[in-house]
């Protein structure tokens, strides 16, 4: 039920418009009587599906630091009871007791939004937003750029210098209010031991003479059934990709968090499906080589400077639906491939040094700032406070 009243909002233009002045008129309104405590923090991540991703690393940050031993810090899961174990309070997103914990916190953490498409976010409350990646297709703002309705953000982080004319155009955002740092969540890649990594591979069930092959393909907006769920089913026969790679790889595959139905992934020992998997970084860090179609993930998984393929068997009809910031075919460090044949190909017949050094360079390019993006969001933080 909770899902056709989404899709209803999401997808009738006068239902949504009418949603969204009622209830940001309504939940202004309850916050006048709602004081602000100056020493609680709300996190939100993915839109209460995870414990992950920046937020968790900033939270995480929190805690280790002495500035905020005595704050409270709450977060909010679509699940609460599957989260009870994290060290803090936890809450269902959207629910009434959610909205009061939002209009009460000095403090919001997200990678998404926290108003959930409304607007009352006060003008003492601090807004950390860290996003998820960056913007080389349209997103949201782009495509609904409605301004009442976009989340004044006070703290943002831009990987950069694209992000930060993107974010400008995109978000209800100052300059210097974006920070030129990282993504949070990206830290982590750096401190990856060998023992970390063998613990990974033994808990996602890959043979120690196999190399890895992480395919993580984006969301398709425009990929809905009747029933206005989103479906993924890309033009792939594992069964080839496994007589062509699997002497040497296997596929661990990741779709995106807000696919409702997607391919059946077969149960062969080649096929991995990590859709699942909460912590994203271990994924980047066992991969020795990366598929994906026009997400951003490129961009944290050059950190690594790994062989990375482009599987673009939809190019010209996402560029038509969605769109690009930049012009794709030509910012990456690869070319688009448009069939399975071409990306299987282009694996096996690889320069390894060549695609590298590739990776390398469109590192320095799109995350200069990489490491301690953490510790320099926490002491922005602390900052503003104040």
């Amino acid at each position: 039920m909770k899902n056709k009243i989404k899709n209803i909002i999401k997808y009738n233009k006068w239902v949504r418009m009418a949603f969204r002045r009622v209830g940001s008129f309504l939940l202004i309104f309850l916050g006048v009587f709602v004081p602000v405590k100056r020493k609680r923090v709300l996190f939100l991540s993915f839109g209460g599906r995870q414990y992950s991703d920046s937020p968790r690393a900033v939270y995480e940050g929190m805690k280790k630091n002495p500035f905020f031993q005595d704050y409270e810090m709450i977060w909010a899961f679509e699940r609460p009871d599957e989260h009870r174990d994290i060290g803090c309070k936890v809450v269902k997103v959207d629910s009434p007791k959610y909205f009061i914990y939002a209009l009460s916190s000095k403090i919001w953490v997200t990678n998404t939004s926290i108003c959930r498409g409304l607007q009352f976010k006060k003008k003492n409350t601090i807004c950390v937003n860290t996003w998820h990646g960056s913007p080389l297709k349209k997103m949201g703002y782009s495509l609904d750029p409605d301004p009442r309705f976009k989340e004044r953000i006070d703290i943002g982080c831009c990987q950069n210098k694209m992000d930060r004319e993107i974010f400008l155009r995109l978000f209800c955002v100052k300059r210097k209010n974006l920070l030129p740092v990282d993504l949070p969540r990206n830290d982590a890649l750096l401190r990856y031991s060998k023992e970390d990594i063998t613990g990974i591979r033994s808990k996602l069930g890959i043979p120690e003479d196999k190399k890895v092959l992480l395919y993580m393909p984006t969301y398709r907006d425009y990929n809905v059934d009747s029933k206005h769920e989103n479906f993924f089913v890309p033009p792939m026969d594992f069964l080839k990709w496994k007589a062509e790679l699997g002497d040497k790889y296997v596929l661990v595959v990741r779709f995106h968090y807000l696919i409702e139905k997607m391919i059946d992934i077969p149960d062969d020992g080649f096929v991995i499906n990590a859709t699942d998997y909460e912590e994203l970084n271990d994924l980047y860090a066992v991969a020795d080589v990366m598929i994906s179609d026009y997400s951003s993930s490129y961009i944290d998984y050059s950190i690594l400077q790994r062989p990375m393929f482009c599987f673009g068997y939809d190019f010209d009809e996402y560029n038509e639906w969605r769109g690009f910031e930049l012009d794709f075919e030509k910012m990456m460090p690869f070319s688009v491939d448009r069939t399975e044949d071409e990306v299987i190909r282009h694996i096996k017949t690889m320069n390894e040094k060549e695609e590298i050094q590739k990776a390398e360079k469109f590192h320095r390019r799109f995350t200069p700032h990489a490491g301690a993006a953490t510790e320099k969001v926490i002491q922005e933080i602390i900052s503003r406070i104040q």
